[in-house]
């Protein structure tokens, strides 16, 4: 059993170790706990939950969406949460399971229906499933709350594409367009106030 323990704790410390210049990042290990959760009925607690959430954004951006979904779920046993509901749901939505990533963004929604991002996550999720009604709806309601975001008019573009309606989805494309080209510009437009003169 010392054996065991002394292997994972080495493993864990070796995961975050420094790295030469120029290495691969870090891996954490699987079995890798937050410190603020290592003593028995400190799961429930607000220190533990916001470490577990952070574990589980590093394993969404990571690609590790089966452990994201563990780290969501180790949190929601507890306390449930709208953002970790929703952040569930783009794990199940990006290992294709449409159906639990449905169940999450609804739940993220009742907690939170003034959420664009959620919105638009239950529009994709339904789009993907085919349900391009129940997709488009969704798409219109993000787009209400949210109307300068050019990834809600690329989606409900695609969703006008799968019900035939090709000027729509034109439209649509275009302004999403002309959003990122506004967008552009301001962040050129920022550097140029900060650039350092000569």
């Amino acid at each position: 059993v010392a054996i065991v323990v002394a292997f994972l704790v080495a493993l864990t410390l070796a995961a975050f170790a420094g790295t030469p210049q120029g290495a691969e990042k870090p891996q954490v290990s699987p079995w890798y706990e937050p410190r603020a959760c290592m003593q028995l009925g400190t799961t429930d607690s607000k220190q533990c939950q916001h470490e577990l959430y952070k574990l589980g954004l590093f394993h969404l951006n990571e690609g590790k969406y089966e452990l994201a979904i563990v780290r969501f779920t180790q949190i929601l046993r507890y306390e449930k949460y709208s953002l970790v509901y929703a952040n569930r749901a783009v794990a199940y939505a990006q290992m294709h399971d449409y159906r639990r990533a449905r169940v999450d963004a609804a739940a993220a929604l009742n907690m939170s229906p003034s959420s664009a991002e959620s919105w638009y996550n239950l529009a994709r999720i339904d789009y993907f499933l085919k349900r391009y009604d129940d997709a488009l709806d969704s798409a219109h309601v993000a787009i209400a709350l949210q109307d300068d975001n050019p990834d809600f008019f690329d989606l409900r573009a695609n969703i006008y594409v799968a019900k035939k309606r090709e000027k729509q989805a034109q439209d649509d494309t275009k302004h999403a367009a002309h959003l990122r080209e506004a967008e552009e510009k301001k962040i050129i437009s920022e550097r140029a106030l900060v650039a350092p003169k000569d």
